[in-house]
């Protein structure tokens, strides 16, 4: 009785461990899977890769670390690469080892140097699954201190998002079956050509700003 001096005592159930436990892992792997499944159905860059040992190894023409994370943040939330006919992955490689498998990659760019003058080998229209082909060279020589190495990407990625027969079979919606059907040398016409469009003199290609 609380005339009595008692301490009354109030018995409150005690959570059960296992159950709070198990549905903390289960919403993470939900949550998990969920993000999983939206990044892979996005339309976008995504996927943007480099030699592991980038920026240690002894072989490697220059590190290309630099260059990778301004094509990142360039082409992240980019109005020409939010609604492509499909993703896009990318590789980057300073070396000749192809550690970074850039044959396979829609587009790929390989260090080189010229005159003292660092630069990439653009790759474009490599993949794997039903359809494998190895990417053939798009252009020998795009310059990576001024960014030219963007303009071509980003030409590349304003010819492919307007290829509508593409969209309508989601499978073959990559960028390897446009250079599989035309040919690189048809591709390679089609970009020069978009880069004579008005939309360049529009954007900054300097990647000071980005790096």
């Amino acid at each position: 009785p609380w005339g009595s001096g008692a301490m009354p005592w109030a018995w409150i159930e005690r959570p059960d461990g296992v159950k709070i436990a198990t549905w903390f892992i289960v919403t993470i792997v939900v949550t998990s899977l969920v993000s999983r499944v939206l990044r892979s159905t996005e339309l976008r860059v995504q996927g943007v890769t480099a030699d592991p040992l980038a920026g240690i190894c002894e072989d490697e023409v220059f590190d290309p670390t630099p260059y990778v994370g301004a094509y990142v943040r360039y082409f992240v939330r980019h109005p020409t690469t939010q609604l492509m006919p499909r993703k896009v992955k990318t590789a980057f490689d300073g070396t000749a080892s192809e550690r970074a498998i850039s044959g396979i990659h829609d587009i790929a760019f390989l260090a080189r140097e010229r005159d003292g003058v660092r630069g990439f080998e653009v790759r474009l229209g490599g993949g794997t699954s039903i359809m494998p082909r190895v990417a053939p060279t798009l252009v020998d020589f795009a310059r990576a201190d001024d960014g030219e190495y963007l303009k071509i990407a980003e030409a590349c990625f304003r010819i492919f998002d307007r290829q509508d027969w593409l969209r309508v079979n989601r499978a073959r919606a990559r960028i390897k079956v446009l250079v599989d059907r035309d040919g690189i040398d048809a591709v390679r016409a089609m970009v020069e050509e978009e880069l004579q469009g008005d939309w360049v003199n529009e954007r900054d290609f300097s990647i000071d700003h980005i790096t």
